[in-house]
This record gives C-alpha cells, structure tokens and sequence, in this order.
C-alpha cells in the first residue's frame, strides 16, 4: 500500500484493517486530508475494487462525540444533500466511511442552473428535522 500524500504519515494498521473490514475490500491507496472542523483523521481512501471512500476516524473523546452524532444524522437520512454512509464502526474511536466527493464539481462558476438547484436544496435542508437527542447548533457558541 502506498500514499499519495507526503505530508501526512500513514494510517495506522489498525485503521486499515478496521476500513477494509467495514467495505469488504483491501485499501490500496489513501490520501490524506488536511481540511476539517475536528481533528479527527480523514482520508480518500481506494479499495482494491476500485470504490473511493471518505474515510473519518476519531482521535480523541472529543471526536468519537463528532463522528457519532454525525453518524446518527447519516443514519436518520438518505437525502440529495448528504453523502451516502458506506460503513460504521463504533467504539473507542469510531470509524465513519462516507461516498467520496472530492471528484464532483464545486463552482465557481455558477450559473443560473447551479443557483437555483443550490436555493432549492437549502430550502430543502431548512424544513429537514434533525434526529431527536442530538445537541443543538447553538450549545457549540454558548459562553462559558
């Protein structure tokens, strides 16, 4: 297995193991990804059969938190505005394996086309529910 990113070490063998069996499929290549709002690991990952997957996995208490409740959304939805949830694994650190969409297009530019599918799918993520249970947007900018 080799990675393409120079900037980033490897997974950790657990992590392999844990990624291949929830696909099904031996990883093959993986990129690191620098971006994110935790610090939870992150990675495009290739599996033998050619599938690529965003893979994130925990790092702390903090990000096992993150990564279940994300969980619980991806769970409670299968919508147009969500990645497909591939694979779960729970525990200490748990393991979330979304569609990879580092491929699709991001505008800019935007057309008139692109704008109104946007306006229709915020409209669309505005009148959608979150589970029951999960903390609320505005208990992250309490003060202390």
């Amino acid at each position: 297995m080799e990675s393409k990113s120079k900037d980033a070490g490897m997974p950790s063998a657990d992590l392999l193991v844990r990624v291949q069996r929830a696909m099904g499929s031996k990883p093959v290549s993986w990129q690191f990804v620098a971006k994110g709002y935790t610090a939870a690991e992150r990675y495009v990952v290739t599996m033998q059969d050619g599938t690529r997957v965003f893979v994130k996995a925990a790092t702390d208490d903090e990000t096992a938190q993150w990564l279940r409740n994300e969980y619980r959304v991806y769970g409670a939805f299968q919508a147009d505005f969500l990645p497909k949830m591939l694979a779960w694994d729970d525990g200490a650190r748990p393991l979330l394996v979304l569609e990879d969409l580092s491929v699709a297009f991001w505008p800019p530019p935007w057309s008139r086309e692109r704008i109104n599918l946007v306006s229709g799918m915020l409209q669309e993520i505005a009148h959608t529910r979150p589970p029951p249970g999960l903390p609320s947007v505005e208990t992250f900018f309490r003060e202390p």
